[in-house]
């Protein structure tokens, strides 16, 4: 953020040591409309539908070994990441240039100072392993809209640090905890034990079978 680094706002960050290796896909069996997520112990690989039928898949992975797959030629890059999610959609026919940035999580101190608010990405940024971080910025901006509309209407200063600071009052612990949570999952997925596997896996099972526990949670990733 070029407004973030003017102001001279630091953001905490850390890294995670892993890529997200990203690229456009072609599969044989399409997508059928669904956004598809494999979890492996290297990270987890995912696949969001186009509207054009193909796939655009975030694959995170340990810096070596993103390395590694970066540098297969199409061919094997292909049959890797068809093994990888599972045959789920079929082959993978084609990959556009593959591109790959650093996965890692932080949070700024203050989101806001007179007559500026940070939101998104230029406040805070989390794994991407939930596809979170788009709706995380959306909520800031619904609430940073609504704050200053409150303000102009109540006839007060609306750049005031007073009135954008309900703003981050609003929004500061949510994000946090987001950013806690997504850590916490890429630790618990990322470790290969067969003790924590069976704990994890029978965890997802239970709240499959519970629609309302189920629910509650998509309620939630969607920000309601």
């Amino acid at each position: 953020s070029r407004v973030r680094a003017v102001a001279g706002i630091e953001r905490h960050q850390q890294s995670y040591s892993q890529q997200g290796v990203v690229c456009n896909v072609s599969v044989s069996e399409g997508h059928r409309d669904t956004a598809w997520q494999s979890f492996h112990s290297t990270g987890p690989l995912a696949f969001l539908p186009l509207f054009n039928g193909d796939c655009s898949i975030v694959w995170s992975l340990d810096d070596a070994e993103a390395q590694k797959v970066l540098e297969l030629d199409d061919e094997a890059f292909c049959r890797a990441l068809e093994q990888a999610a599972d045959y789920r959609l079929g082959e993978v026919l084609a990959a556009s240039e593959r591109r790959a940035f650093s996965l890692s999580h932080g949070h700024v101190d203050d989101y806001v100072r007179p007559g500026l608010a940070l939101i998104g990405d230029a406040a805070h940024n989390i794994h991407p392993l939930a596809g979170q971080g788009a709706n995380l910025g959306i909520a800031d901006a619904i609430s940073l809209a609504e704050t200053i509309t409150r303000a102009r209407h109540a006839g007060r200063k609306w750049a005031s640090v007073n009135t954008l600071g309900r703003y981050q009052r609003q929004r500061k612990g949510s994000n946090q905890l987001m950013e806690a949570s997504m850590t916490g999952f890429k630790r618990l997925f990322g470790n290969p034990g067969p003790l924590v596997s069976e704990i994890r896996n029978t965890g997802l099972m239970l709240v499959d079978a519970m629609p309302a526990m189920k629910n509650r949670l998509v309620r939630v990733a969607l920000g309601v």
